[in-house]
């Protein structure tokens, strides 16, 4: 019972052979046929897909033309373009055109006290930027408009980004180019602008410690940089610059000149501390003691302590909320005005004030003889607090974004 092979003698299966040959020719010969046909007239489909592949290939056929004419006329353009620089008259570019070592300062020919700031995109050119002297009577009529409040910030802060363009331009790095950006400072604090006031604060601590010469107004600086860091949430960069003084005092001596004998950076980082650990009541009390110094003698627009003022009560309004919520938390009913004393506010029109700019007018629904009810209020103030502290992510770092508090006075 073994299973062979069939053999392929001619003599005895010829005419089977013949006929499987012959079979396997005419099958490829038709396969052959239909390959010819579908490569001339192309293979037929159902209706439905014929239907589909005629749009698309109309839509290819659209593109491709599209694509194209689009080619061809940026060709057309691209030729234009050479021609005209091509046919240029070289001498446009003869000796006439100075060329400026780029290794000595440009001075600037302009004797215009205004300019309008425009970003640069070249060069700068002499006749477009103003010398030193003409920079120094632009920043005197400057000082003048802001203290008669005769110019809105809009062109204050216009005008001093050019004046500081025209100083950076001319590598103008001196006591003037201080003086400058302590006053862009001090503008951009009392309109509100912390953008801009971070971008001078942080070129004036590069200034500082290029000319470490004691400025007088430096330690006054600092302390307004150590309350934008509170108001902003960066208490890293506030203890940064705290070891940086310490380290300072450390290898000069503790000469007279040290920080620790600026009131205002000792109460800046004071507060720092308060904030920090939640110490409310310490606080206040620090914001009541201020207050006192500003109710004997008025602060002046150019004082130290007026921008300390403005700073301040942008954290004293986070605050307020901040505790206004603890106070909530704890207690079910409060006299209005221990509330009125504890959160140091000046009496119960300036508390009503604090409600209206903050979204907390609700409350004045909970207050009924000069008692507010906590426990219905603090959802309320909870929903405010949630609001302007609230947490964003970016880039897989965590910052805390507040809403900045509208301006008011200690």
């Amino acid at each position: 019972d073994i299973h062979t092979l069939p053999s392929l003698d001619t003599s005895s299966n010829g005419g089977k052979l013949e006929l499987v040959c012959n079979t396997l020719q005419n099958t490829s010969n038709i396969l052959n046929n239909k390959n010819k046909l579908s490569h001339t007239t192309g293979s037929p489909r159902p209706l439905k897909k014929t239907k589909k592949s005629n749009k698309n290939s109309a839509a290819k056929n659209t593109d491709e033309s599209d694509s194209v004419l689009s080619s061809e006329y940026k060709k057309q353009l691209r030729g234009q373009r050479f021609e005209r620089e091509l046919s240029a008259n070289v001498s446009d570019f003869s000796e006439e055109t100075e060329i400026r070592d780029l290794n000595t300062p440009l001075v600037g020919t302009n004797t215009n006290l205004e300019k309008h700031y425009l970003r640069l995109t070249s060069e700068p050119k002499p006749e477009t930027v103003r010398p030193l002297n003409i920079l120094k009577k632009s920043f005197k009529m400057l000082n003048e408009k802001y203290i008669k409040d005769s110019a809105n910030y809009g062109y204050l802060c216009d005008q001093l980004r050019s004046l500081r363009q025209d100083l950076t331009v001319q590598h103008i790095r001196n006591e003037f180019t201080i003086r400058v950006y302590e006053f862009n400072c001090k503008v951009s604090i009392d309109f509100d602008d912390m953008g801009e006031f971070n971008r001078c604060q942080s070129q004036l601590k590069f200034l500082y410690r290029i000319f470490d010469k004691n400025n007088p107004n430096m330690y006054d600086f600092l302390a307004y940089t150590v309350l934008y860091y509170i108001l902003t949430n960066n208490h890293f960069e506030a203890f940064q610059l705290k070891l940086y003084l310490i380290e300072k005092d450390d290898h000069s001596n503790k000469s007279e000149h040290s920080w620790t004998g600026n009131s205002l950076l000792i109460f800046a980082f004071q507060v720092l501390e308060n904030v920090i650990n939640g110490e409310y009541y310490d606080f206040f009390e620090r914001v009541k003691l201020f207050r006192s110094l500003q109710e004997s003698k008025p602060f002046s627009k150019l004082s130290p302590y007026y921008t300390f003022d403005k700073l301040l009560c942008s954290i004293l309004v986070n605050e307020r909320i901040k505790a206004l919520c603890m106070v909530c938390k704890s207690f079910k009913l409060l006299p209005l005005s221990f509330v009125i004393d504890q959160l140091a506010f000046k009496d119960k029109i300036d508390y009503s004030d604090f409600l209206k700019n903050n979204g907390l007018e609700q409350l004045d629904q909970f207050t009924t003889e000069d008692k507010l009810d906590c426990s219905k209020a603090k959802f309320i103030v909870e929903g405010v607090r949630g609001k302007k502290f609230k947490k964003i992510d970016i880039k897989a770092v965590s910052y805390t974004h507040l809403t900045l508090p509208t301006i008011c006075s200690v």
